[in-house]
């Protein structure tokens, strides 16, 4: 079973190198966390996946961030993120 912890709007985004986007975005439910898996969500559609490889709020590496802050993110994914895209973090549950 998938569950999201937390959901990302994507406000802006900062190029891509190797695969890694820097994206800036403002958490709109729950919490965003460094080594989180996601899906990039496009229009309700799912449109890839990938990994938070860094959190940043203020230009200070954290842990996580919590609903309602404004943060960037550092992601690893082969699709392209755009603003206006919506990043859920997710975890699996094994029953």
């Amino acid at each position: 079973t998938v569950k999201v912890i937390g959901s990302l709007k994507v406000l802006k985004t900062f190029g891509e190198t190797k695969g890694k986007q820097v994206v800036g975005g403002k958490v709109i439910n729950g919490k965003i966390g460094q080594g989180a898996n996601i899906r990039i969500m496009r229009r309700d559609f799912e449109i890839g996946q990938g990994k938070i490889f860094e959190v940043q709020m203020n230009k200070i590496k954290t842990k996580e961030v919590e609903e309602g802050n404004e943060c960037g993110i550092l992601v690893e994914s082969k699709a392209e993120i755009a603003g206006g895209d919506v990043l859920e973090a997710y975890i699996i549950i094994l029953k």
